[in-house]
């Protein structure tokens, strides 16, 4: 029995948020540590410029998370295609600088959906 738990070796995870920032800094470890990886993020360039540095990445999803129903049709379809998901790092966050007052409520929405994924 491994009692590492910083050993990932055969685990899927799906890392949101993985073209930038903490999201990407997440998916580079979990490669490091064994992690299969799908990897999602809007930004399908971002994605493509890390999976290079990533060890074994299943799959890369385009994805706006506050979208469940595009959400959920391209999990399900993740998962058809390379196998179930054994555990998630949901990482996205969307920044939206304005004072508060001038947020519209559907953009106060979609930065609400995103970041409590």
């Amino acid at each position: 029995m491994n009692t590492n738990l910083l050993d990932f070796t055969g685990k899927r995870i799906l890392v949101t948020g993985a073209a930038s920032g903490i999201g990407k800094a997440t998916a580079l470890l979990l490669s490091q540590l064994g992690a299969d990886l799908i990897l999602a993020d809007l930004n399908m360039e971002g994605l493509k410029a890390i999976r290079p540095n990533i060890r074994n990445t299943d799959y890369l999803m385009q994805v706006d998370l506050s979208d469940t129903a595009q959400l959920t049709a391209k999990v399900e379809s993740a998962v058809k295609e390379v196998g179930p998901i054994g555990g998630m790092a949901l990482v996205a966050g969307m920044l939206y600088a304005v004072p508060l007052k001038f947020v519209k409520e559907e953009t106060w929405e979609k930065i609400e959906k995103v970041n409590h994924l």
